[in-house]
């Protein structure tokens, strides 16, 4: 909610459905989100001498630009990612400036801390998970948090031998060892601080459950001890350590990567820069961030075997950090943010991904009670609370063809395939046999069609099958009795659950195709024509002043939209009703369970209202 900024005093936000009011945020701000509204509620405002605002009614209503805003009411911005730790269910974000951020790997929220939530600096340079605590390092000092926010910083006051903390790991003790630019101290259970070595940096620190470690800096040494690793050049800088059953991967500033075993370090690895800035193991591959060399994945023997840059969707080909993700999946920090990167598929998403971005164009859209998913060439994006299970398809590349729905499963259909994701499952991908331009949902099975015809998927088979259909898919659509209508050159055939063909008698050439229980709307030469299910007799045409360009809606309520942009409820009646878009230049329109009218193309999605 929005409001005059000029109101004097502590403001009240209150609720009313059918006249009682409830209030529902206490000395509020501009900007302040109310969690959950009725239909049908108004709010009003309440100052602090009692004087009521008028009641404005709740309007469920959205442009394409206000629907981003609600989608995304924080963003990670695009500076330098300086660490990232995660956990099963996101990630903590350090950035150089930016303070630290939550980010969640089911949904596109974040949440940012800086100094207003108790940070000393937002330069966030180091963090590392305790249980239900966090360590913060930054350019100002070492930061203890829970789910509240800070609850103690220790700076020079408190014995720190340096401000800039670039490292912290906990202790398994209830403390931490710190490591900072002018060497490593430790933070007992008590909260009391002791410096353990002096005078050289200490840049990342590793340690064991059983408390055993190394620090790393100018050379190696081993915690809780303090001895030095022989054989490391002092003035090796050392960025980051993994350790693995074989030994110690060490990421260096000016050698690259190396390989501590037994005694003896073996150079695996040195980028063009030198730099390797940050390490994260997934099973028996080393995942390394290369700075300008990008995302590098490392044999701890033969060294790199892939690398994966802007090219493959960072938001930036310089890579400062990686940690292990989603399962498949990788957190890669780079030095203009963040992104997920699915290791399978080797495609990143810039994290958070855009929910509902106004301005990018809109292909696919489904809707459901208090969920939006729209789909684009940038992949999907969503808003709401999704089903579970389906926020791991938020990562497929796009660009999207459809969306589908049965049941607990989202089907995603790209040009890369069809994916499904649902509640107890995986994500599952199969490959299309030949070009999709439509999929549809009907009587139990995903269709797909396209200029090689109509394909089925057979979970039984575990692929897309020939369907009854093999002529240039031109439409599709499914009713509510479980038959699908399919346009194919000048007929239009209707495909049951069982994959059996009927032929609507007569010709019926159609750009498009909307199927109800009684009738079907076919579109062609900008002209839509209903026309009887079983005879194939057509009982009405419409001409609108603007030709209609397509169909959709649902079988309970066709629509079309005209090359005006105007859209048209088709119905039973003589002539079609208009409704008032807010979208500018839609191209297709659907609604969803709750009634609601939704709208999509070259310019985003939004809501006609109810």
């Amino acid at each position: 909610m929005w409001w005059d900024e000029g109101l004097v005093g502590p403001v009240d936000v209150e609720v009313g459905v059918e006249g009682r009011f409830k209030r529902a945020a206490k000395d509020a701000t501009p900007g302040v989100t109310l969690k959950k509204v009725p239909a049908g509620a108004v709010v009003r405002l309440r100052g602090a001498n009692g004087a009521l605002s008028e009641a404005v009614p709740v309007v469920f209503t959205l442009s394409p630009a206000g629907l981003a805003r609600v989608g995304a009411p924080t963003t990670l911005s695009g500076a330098e990612v300086t660490t990232v730790v995660s956990d099963e269910a996101g990630a903590w974000v350090g950035s150089w400036g930016g303070g630290l951020a939550r980010v969640s790997h089911s949904d596109v929220t974040v949440w940012s801390w800086g100094r207003a939530e108790g940070l000393p600096s937002e330069v966030v340079l180091s963090v590392a998970i305790d249980g239900d605590r966090l360590w913060i390092g930054t350019a100002a000092g070492l930061a203890l948090a829970d789910g509240d926010g800070v609850i103690r910083v220790w700076d020079a006051a408190d014995g720190l031998v340096d401000p800039w903390v670039y490292a912290v790991a906990p202790d398994g003790a209830g403390g931490a060892w710190v490591g900072t630019d002018r060497g490593l101290a430790r933070v007992d259970a008590a909260g009391g601080l002791t410096l353990s070595a002096e005078d050289a940096p200490v840049l990342s620190l590793v340690v064991t459950p059983e408390g055993q470690g190394y620090a790393g800096g100018a050379g190696l040494m081993r915690l809780p001890v303090g001895d030095v690793v022989p054989g490391m050049d002092v003035d090796l800088n050392v960025l980051d350590l993994d350790v693995g059953a074989e030994g110690l991967s060490v990421a260096t500033e000016t050698e690259g990567l190396l390989h501590l075993s037994q005694g003896l370090l073996t150079p695996i690895w040195r980028p063009a820069g030198g730099a390797v800035f940050g390490l994260a193991r997934a099973g028996s591959t080393l995942f390394a961030a290369a700075g300008t060399a990008g995302l590098i994945a490392v044999d701890d023997v033969m060294g790199p075997k892939h690398a994966w840059g802007a090219a493959e969707g960072l938001p930036n080909g310089a890579v400062l950090s990686v940690a292990l993700g989603p399962p498949g999946s990788l957190w890669v920090g780079t030095a203009e943010g963040l992104a997920l990167f699915r290791v399978a598929t080797q495609h990143a998403v810039v994290w958070p991904a855009p929910p509902l971005p106004a301005g990018r164009a809109a292909s696919a859209l489904l809707a459901g009670d208090d969920w939006v998913i729209v789909g684009g060439d940038h992949g999907l994006g969503a808003v709401g609370d999704l089903p579970r299970g389906w926020e791991s398809l938020l990562m497929v590349p796009g660009p999207v063809i459809a969306l589908a729905q049965d049941g607990p499963w989202l089907y995603v259909v790209t040009q890369a395939g069809v994916w499904r994701a649902g509640r107890r499952e995986a994500p599952r991908r199969w490959s299309l046999p030949a070009e999709a331009h439509h999929a549809v949902f009907s009587a139990g099975s995903l269709w797909v069609g396209g200029p090689k015809g109509l394909y089925r998927l057979d979970l039984g088979q575990d692929r897309l099958v020939p369907g009854p259909a093999r002529e240039p898919v031109r439409a599709m659509s499914a009713d509510g009795l479980g038959v699908l209508w399919v346009a194919i050159g000048e007929r239009v055939i209707a495909v049951g659950g069982n994959g059996e063909r009927f032929d609507l008698p007569g010709s019926h050439p159609a750009e498009d195709l909307l199927a109800t229980n009684d009738r079907l709307y076919a579109l062609h030469d900008g002209a839509v024509s209903a026309i009887h299910r079983g005879s194939g007799e057509v009982a009405a045409t419409w001409r609108l002043d603007a030709p209609l360009v397509s169909l959709g809606g649902s079988a309970e309520r066709p629509l079309g939209i005209t090359s005006a942009g105007a859209v048209v409820a088709l119905g039973e009646g003589d002539a079609p009703e208009a409704l008032e878009p807010l979208c500018d230049a839609p191209t297709e329109v659907v609604v969803d369970g709750e009634g609601r009218v939704w709208s999509y193309g070259p310019l985003g999605a939004c809501a006609l209202g109810r």
